[in-house]
């Protein structure tokens, strides 16, 4: 479906607010083509969940299509079942198997620390200054390294992010590809030396299965779970803070803490409401129809994540954090065969940093002049100025 609909995703005033245009392709123009990306953009529900679900009709491995991919660029990200199921079903059994909430406990408790140590000195960034410590302390305790900080992950970071919308600006590719290699290059040394006996990295160094595969397969792997799994833990503690301090925190302060399920209802709202990643690209195997609207074969669908989950015709009252809204099929972690692989993670971060936010809301205050990184894909807030009373 065409439409006059003038929408550059990396204009910094869409960047800011996505929704009031994701609205309106929502219910004027739900299969929508976007020059700019040569894509269609797809933002109901439904059709984004189909999408993401039947990965027979619509590939993640472009190879499927005639896409040339050498093998040394290969890794689960890029691979559709059953291709992928080995390595994936290997990761997130060593991914679940370390110790998700006490890492997140800890680094909440590191969080703490900071703020204590900034109370009452005036304005600081909640982003540099504890979101992104906390966020690094993690994966790296999670993999079970410790070779990156905040500071020297943070170009690679940005480089690999913001590659994602190449394809609207073309010359993101290059600084990307450079990171992804930098990556590689540091998880390759990772593997040589041995590191991480005691986290993920390890279990999946010591796996026979693994042994077995070929060297760039899991190196790009690990180099893939390892960015997803900061760039999840960073972009939500900045979104979900902003989102609460700036809705004055509300009902959250009546949750019962810890452990309770209303606490896990809220995590998903969240997830759901500030969805950090906001889409997700597949490729169409066949000749199919969505709304009535002509896709052809090798076609790309870039499904709005973010917009499917703030459709009415699938959540009451969308635009609303509902923290106890159940049941709630969100999409912010995807869903399918390619749902995020830390998604045990994710939401131990969430609940973790809920906890934080009620004890220490009160305290914080938003002061204006936020920023966010120039990327459409991840929607990632690097700035984020506050205040911190000190106790009295």
């Amino acid at each position: 479906m065409t439409t006059t609909l003038d929408w550059n995703p990396l204009d910094p005033a869409s960047i800011r607010d996505p929704h009031s245009v994701y609205q309106e392709l929502r219910e004027n123009f739900p299969v929508y083509w976007h020059a700019g990306m040569s894509s269609w953009v797809l933002t109901r529900y439904d059709d984004c969940q189909t999408v993401l679900r039947d990965y027979t009709t619509f590939a993640r491995d472009r190879r499927r299509v005639g896409v040339e991919i050498p093998d040394e660029k290969l890794n689960i990200q890029t691979q559709d079942p059953p291709e992928q199921a080995l390595l994936r079903g290997i990761t997130a059994k060593a991914l679940n198997a370390q110790r998700l909430r006490k890492h997140c406990v800890d680094a909440r408790h590191l969080m703490e620390e900071r703020l204590s140590a900034l109370a009452g000195s005036g304005p600081f960034d909640m982003m540099g200054d504890v979101a992104g410590p906390a966020a690094m302390q993690v994966i790296n305790r999670v993999f079970g390294v410790d070779e990156y900080t905040q500071n020297s992950y943070a170009p690679i970071y940005e480089g690999l992010t913001q590659a994602m919308d190449s394809g609207l600006d073309p010359k993101r590719l290059a600084p990307g590809r450079a990171a992804g290699k930098s990556l590689a290059a540091e998880v390759t040394s990772w593997y040589e030396r041995g590191l991480g006996t005691s986290g993920m990295f390890g279990a999946l160094y010591g796996n026979a299965d693994v042994a077995q595969m070929p060297r760039p397969y899991v190196i790009n792997t690990m180099a893939a779970t390892y960015n997803a799994g900061f760039s999840t833990l960073y972009a939500s503690t900045g979104a979900v803070t902003m989102e609460l301090l700036g809705a004055g925190l509300g009902d959250l302060r009546e949750l019962p803490l810890p452990n309770d399920s209303a606490l896990v209802l809220a995590t998903e709202e969240l997830l759901r409401y500030v969805s950090p990643a906001q889409a997700t690209a597949r490729v169409a195997t066949t000749p199919t129809e969505i709304q009535g609207v002509r896709i052809e074969a090798g076609d790309t669908l870039v499904t709005m994540l973010a917009a499917a989950n703030r459709d009415p015709r699938q959540f009451k009252d969308p635009d609303r954090i509902v923290l106890d809204r159940s049941p709630n099929p969100h999409l912010a972690l995807a869903w399918g065969p390619h749902i995020c692989l830390g998604a045990r993670l994710a939401q131990a971060w969430i609940m973790e940093l809920i906890t934080f936010l009620v004890e220490h809301g009160p305290r914080l205050r938003l002061i204006g002049g936020e920023k966010y990184m120039s990327s459409a894909t991840l929607r990632n807030l690097v700035s984020l100025p506050v205040e911190y009373d000190a106790a009295s």
